[in-house]
């Protein structure tokens, strides 16, 4: 009996501590205005009710896509190191979920990615923990991770594993580093640019595209599929992008792969991977603060390449 009483006492007190963990951790995050653990998301949605343009993509995006020269009314929600299926399940919880009215999403997708050859970890979906029951596409994507992870989610407490930190940190500065108005986040020119550049182009030397698969990875075309049919029936135009390098390795027919598959399903794709072939202004070193990165220089001068074709077509 006393057994019993005890083992209530515990589970009592352990549910007890969830809650309150949970709670505390959820109204730091709704606070955050900075960081990628929620800040740009929240910044967003705090400050918009409607966008022209919403960049999203991983930290090519991030530092690529200056959103006020494109125009009026956008904004650069993009995550340094995040993966499509991130990308996917963010837009999913703005568009099904948020009050904010979109007009069109540029996407930013990378040809290592789309042209993985194994069968993806997506792990990266843990990354939106927060909306695990918010969101049922969230959800059913990360319960596939494991057979478990519907077990964990048990505890509200667990959305915040690995966040505890990082969110605290965050919620600190928030007040004194607010996310940019636009989103997008600079890198200004240094004098150590060049220097970098040389580095990691020499870091990169003997790379091909040997390791890539022909065709385009079963798991991404269906994430894109998904997306593309999300944004049609919420009156949303998807487009496409994928990013300039400094120094491309040949594509090997994987451009005319491209073309015709996102000519097949009706969706934009503008391809800058080797546009400092075209253009002289992007082959300076200058312009680069790596060899896949821009510095706000660059970035500049590709936002308005990109501009000009958006237009155009």
């Amino acid at each position: 009996m006393k057994t019993a009483k005890h083992i209530i006492i515990f589970l009592l007190l352990v549910f007890i501590g969830d809650q309150i963990i949970s709670a505390v951790m959820t109204s730091l995050y709704k606070g955050l205005i900075t960081g990628q653990s929620g800040g740009k998301t929240n910044y967003l949605l705090n400050n918009y009710k409607q966008v022209s343009i919403l960049a999203v993509g991983n930290s090519r995006c991030a530092h690529h896509v200056v959103t006020s020269e494109l125009g009026n009314n956008n904004y650069n929600l993009s995550h340094n190191g995040m993966s499509l299926i991130f990308h996917a399940g963010l837009i999913n919880q703005l568009v099904n979920n948020e009050n904010l009215a979109i007009d069109t999403i540029l996407l930013n997708l990378e040809l290592t990615e789309l042209f993985y050859p194994k069968t993806p970890s997506e792990r990266d979906i843990q990354h939106l923990k927060y909306y695990y029951d918010k969101n049922e596409w969230i959800k059913s994507k990360i319960n596939r991770l494991s057979y478990f992870e519907n077990v964990k989610y048990l505890f509200s407490s667990y959305k915040w594993n690995g966040k505890i930190m990082s969110i605290t940190n965050n919620r600190i500065k928030s007040k004194a580093h607010a996310i940019p108005a636009d989103g997008y986040v600079s890198r200004p020119a240094t004098t150590r640019d060049s220097i970098n550049v040389v580095s990691s182009i020499n870091a990169t030397k003997g790379a091909n595209n040997n390791a890539l698969a022909p065709s385009i990875n079963l798991h991404k075309q269906k994430l894109i599929e998904e997306l593309n049919e999300l944004c049609k029936s919420n009156n949303i135009t998807l487009l496409c992008f994928i990013s300039p390098i400094l120094n491309p390795i040949p594509m090997e027919g994987r451009d005319m792969t491209l073309q015709k598959y996102f000519k097949s399903i009706q969706v934009p794709l503008y391809n800058y991977y080797d546009v400092v072939n075209k253009n002289q202004e992007l082959k300076s070193y200058k312009m680069w603060s790596d060899h896949a990165h821009l510095n706000h220089e660059g970035a500049i001068i590709f936002t308005k390449i990109m501009k000009s074709d958006l237009q155009s077509n």
